[in-house]
């Protein structure tokens, strides 16, 4: 599996005065494409005007979590490929997730996923929202974060910095 750099850095601010016996960390990540093609429901796209079909499968969405640990507590971080998730979302994956202390769900803000906000269905006065596939994303993301909590092993965090001057310039003038 491909872990971001981000997770790590997540996890390397999330207790760096834990006792390195104590912290664990683990990874999961579950497939969360909706399913596109003749004799499917339509999938409506986010983003860029309404009535926007999925016509295939250019690259799979994806619900990646991180679950830490000190051996008291566990938190859970998860982002999912999709434009993004309004709150009853969320608090329906975290219904399904007793003994976290709390669980961080985010989105890359994709606008070649589905409509996740309704607002972008086939006219701009309808939701483009699938209920069976907000059901099937949410189940997704508890999923994944199951699949990391199963997964938990002793980790090392560590913090460093280096300097990179010329990763972000503002060229503007003045």
């Amino acid at each position: 599996m491909k872990y971001s750099f981000l997770s790590l850095a997540l996890f390397a601010f999330a207790g760096p005065t834990l006792p390195a016996a104590d912290l664990r960390v683990g990874f999961g990540e579950v497939d969360v494409t909706p399913e596109v093609g003749p004799g499917k429901k339509p999938v409506f796209m986010a983003g860029f005007g309404e009535n926007r079909k999925a016509t295939g499968v250019h690259d799979p969405l994806m619900a990646r979590a991180t679950v830490l640990s000190d051996g008291k507590q566990k938190i859970a971080l998860v982002c999912a490929d999709v434009v993004g998730l309004f709150n009853p979302s969320v608090e329906r994956v975290r219904a399904q997730l007793p003994g976290f202390a709390y669980v961080m769900v985010s989105s890359t803000h994709n606008h070649e996923g589905p409509d996740t906000l309704g607002l972008w269905g086939k006219t701009p006065f309808a939701s483009g929202i699938d209920k069976a596939y907000m059901k099937t994303l949410e189940d997704g993301i508890v999923k994944a974060i199951q699949q990391a909590d199963k997964g938990l092993t002793k980790a090392n965090a560590k913090i460093a910095s280096i300097p990179l001057p010329d990763l972000v310039n503002d060229n503007r003038e003045p």
